[in-house]
């Protein structure tokens, strides 16, 4: 038993002896597993972060393009102690001043109505209280006394 043990692990570590020694290797020195370019492109391209700074730049000058070309500019500048909020509200410029520090956020929302027609719908919310400016067929209505933007 002892013999036959024995015999059956030299035959089964003999190759890998052999393979220490480059008797027996199946891969020459020469041998790369990695195909030549694989990694071309996405983040192993030396040029990837000037690649992404310009996908982002591109990207927002498109955005702010669109945003100003459809009509939804909206614009909130902060000098001299007041807040002047300046907003595209269904085709027309409107401005707002509110006192430096408060708080001010927007929303805007487009879609198509039951009827077909275009609805444009402008949100600024002063210090916690919404403010809903409503452009349906090229007429805007907005909160009962016409808001920060005074529109009735």
């Amino acid at each position: 038993m002892f013999y036959s043990l024995t015999s059956a692990l030299v035959f089964l570590f003999l190759p890998m002896a052999h393979a220490q020694y480059n008797q027996w290797n199946p891969f020459s020195p020469y041998f790369n597993p990695i195909p030549p370019n694989a990694f071309q492109g996405g983040v192993f391209d030396p040029n990837w972060g000037a690649n992404l700074a310009n996908q982002i730049q591109q990207f927002t000058s498109n955005v702010i393009s669109k945003a100003m070309s459809s009509g939804n500019a909206i614009s909130i500048v902060m000098m001299d102690g007041v807040t002047t909020v300046t907003a595209t509200i269904g085709g027309r410029p409107y401005t707002a001043r509110f006192p430096y520090g408060a708080s001010i956020s927007t929303f805007t929302m487009n879609y198509i109505d039951r009827q077909g027609q275009l609805v444009e719908e402008f949100t600024i919310k002063v210090d916690g209280k919404s403010y809903t400016y409503k452009t349906v067929g090229g007429r805007t209505t907005g909160p009962p006394g016409g808001g920060p933007f005074q529109v009735n």
